[in-house]
């Protein structure tokens, strides 16, 4: 499988956009290797998510994922593709999708053992940004989420993202009072 350029009505945009998520994509890993062990899995899986979206739009890979499941449903269910009335299955399959990740992201955030506001806020515009991607995928919603409405959903996630990252920053698990040192 080859990987094709992603094809964008505008070059200038998409550069914008891929300097604009490397942005949190390098503060996650900063600050994966600015926290000690065991408070890092949070970072590290933003950091990758972030370096997901701009090689996505880089390369396109959202592109190349849903001709692969294309393949897969064609192979699955050649008659119908997943159309009419198997369309529920479409729908079971991007919503189980987005569910298995928003509990893979759950479970691994509960993992670590420093949960702070900026982890929090950064993961919730993360699991934002996984259901504006299912949301996608859905016939009847693609065409509602062009520009500019896709534009204002992706505003919100990375503003999410970045006050997260930035909060983190701010206040390193060493910085946060624990139960012991408050006791006189």
């Amino acid at each position: 499988m080859s990987v094709m350029l992603a094809e964008h009505e505008s070059g200038l945009v998409y550069a914008t956009e891929i300097a604009l998520w490397t942005t949190p994509t390098l503060l996650a890993f900063t600050l994966a290797c600015r926290f000690p062990k065991g408070t890092r899995i949070a970072w590290v899986i933003l950091g990758t998510a972030c370096l997901a979206i701009v090689l996505d739009k880089a390369l396109d890979l959202l592109s190349v994922a849903h001709k692969t499941g294309q393949q897969l449903v064609k192979a699955v269910d050649p008659e119908t593709r997943m159309r009419d009335g198997n369309l529920v299955y479409r729908f079971l399959l991007l919503g189980g999708l987005f569910v298995a990740s928003s509990l893979g992201l759950v479970f691994c955030l509960r993992r670590d053992r420093d949960r702070s506001r900026g982890k929090v806020l950064a993961f919730v515009g993360l699991l934002l940004v996984l259901a504006y991607i299912a949301a996608r995928m859905i016939p009847g919603l693609k065409e509602r989420l062009l520009p500019p409405t896709g534009w204002i959903v992706e505003a919100v996630s990375y503003a999410l993202i970045l006050l997260g990252l930035i909060y983190g920053w701010r206040h390193p698990p060493e910085d946060r009072p624990t139960a012991d040192s408050r006791d006189p």
